[in-house]
């Protein structure tokens, strides 16, 4: 077991399936307290037992729609109930919606991943933040993707959306530069999750 990780709070944003549900996993194998947010709540609770299986030092779980801020700034007052700290942040959340073309594009795609990818995490770091600031050490991970690297075709605002979230973590980190909070991205590529199944 990994002794940096044992008793430390991890949040996880869009911890229902993918990449968020197996991070949980992991960070639970590794003896963490593991705070699991997403829309379904359903499958959170499908997650947490499987954390709570793995070993987690403890799992909770809330409804969290990172496109509203009333429901982030909730559930993060939640959270700040659980724990007077935040050791590691997982801003997993986001979506692709569609592969059409700018000239064949729909407004709506557009604003659902502007808002779940780009202001999602701008809403849900912001929220945090206080939690992080006054904890040295503590980490923000944002879950990025190679599409902010490589475009595609009938990928425009997805890979737009994801090459911005590199600048915010760039940015973020000259910001908290001096406070201990360590801030990075991961850019995984196409993976076989329901996430590419349902774009």
């Amino acid at each position: 077991m990994n002794n940096s990780l044992k008793d430390k709070w991890v949040f996880i944003t869009g911890a229902s399936a993918g990449f968020g549900a197996e991070g949980a996993v992991h960070f639970a194998r590794e003896g963490a307290h593991l705070v699991i947010g997403a829309r379904r709540v359903d499958r959170l609770e499908a997650v947490a037992a499987q954390c709570q299986e793995a070993g987690a030092a403890s799992v909770h779980f809330h409804e969290l729609d990172v496109a509203c801020t009333a429901n982030v700034n909730a559930c993060v007052a939640w959270l700040k109930e659980l724990t007077p700290q935040l050791d590691v942040l997982v801003n997993n959340a986001g979506g692709a919606h569609g592969t059409d073309t700018v000239a064949e594009g729909k407004d709506a795609d557009w604003e659902a991943m502007v808002q779940s990818n780009f202001l999602g995490l701008m809403r849900v770091t912001r929220a945090c933040l206080p939690l992080m600031t006054e904890n040295a050490g503590s980490t923000i991970i944002n879950i990025g993707s190679i599409a902010g690297r490589v475009a595609y075709e009938g990928g425009s605002v997805y890979c737009g959306v994801k090459a911005a979230e590199k600048q915010i973590t760039q940015s973020l980190r000259l910001e908290l530069n001096g406070t201990g909070v360590r801030v990075g991205t991961l850019d995984p590529g196409l993976a076989e999750t329901e996430f590419s199944m349902v774009r």
